[in-house]
């Protein structure tokens, strides 16, 4: 499933551009703004970043097909 609503938890599809850099929950991270409304336009706002996570494991991946939380 695919959303861009607040709260959704899940993933926005579409285009994104890579923005600046901060220092949140999960450390270092980059910013990611939507470029296609309607489908991603909200990725400010829902803060959606691209970071790092150590606990990423590729068995856990393949049971839960998928990492993270969206």
């Amino acid at each position: 499933m695919f959303s861009d609503a607040e709260g959704s938890w899940q993933t926005s599809l579409g285009l994104f551009a890579m923005a600046e850099t901060c220092t949140g929950q999960d450390g270092y991270s980059l910013r990611m703004d939507g470029l296609e409304p309607g489908f991603n336009g909200r990725a400010r706002e829902r803060l959606i970043v691209m970071h790092g996570a150590d606990r990423a494991d590729p068995a856990q991946a393949r049971r839960q097909r998928r990492l993270g939380r969206s």
